[in-house]
């Protein structure tokens, strides 16, 4: 199945960038166009960094949280996650470091994540890549 180059906004702390990158490759190769800040040269000393943001979650298909320690302490990746699920678009997480079960956000506690930590992250990709171009079953996130 084609994704047809579907956008995807990542939500991700700036701490984690390696990981995102590596995300963005494998995203990328199946297809998807991906929006990331640091990508797109947007940082948060940007005057119109805010309405940036806004405006690629607007023109997305579907966001990713990238789902850290540092992203759940990020009041921005909230932000980004209440602004997706009010405009009703898709929003997967990627489970990406053991965090707290205190520290995830209500609001996200009942999607099932696509888990890529330890040796997981090639399983974990394919599992998510798979739910974004439109299969469902019980092991997809």
């Amino acid at each position: 199945m084609t994704t047809d180059k579907k956008q995807i906004f990542i939500s991700h702390a700036t701490l984690d960038d390696p990981l995102i990158n590596q995300i963005i490759g494998v995203l990328e190769r199946a297809g998807f166009t991906v929006w990331v800040d640091h990508k797109s040269g947007l940082t948060p000393a940007d005057k119109d960094w805010d309405k940036a943001l806004r405006v690629a979650i607007q023109n997305s298909h579907a966001g990713i949280l990238v789902m850290t320690e540092n992203s759940l302490q990020s009041t921005i990746c909230g932000a980004e996650c209440l602004l997706m699920q009010e405009l009703k678009k898709p929003l997967y997480v990627i489970h990406a470091e053991k965090c707290k079960p205190e520290n995830v956000w209500l609001t996200i506690k009942l999607i099932q994540y696509a888990d890529v930590t330890g040796d997981k992250f090639d399983v974990g990709m394919g599992l998510l890549i798979r739910a974004m171009n439109g299969e469902t079953g019980a092991d997809l996130p």
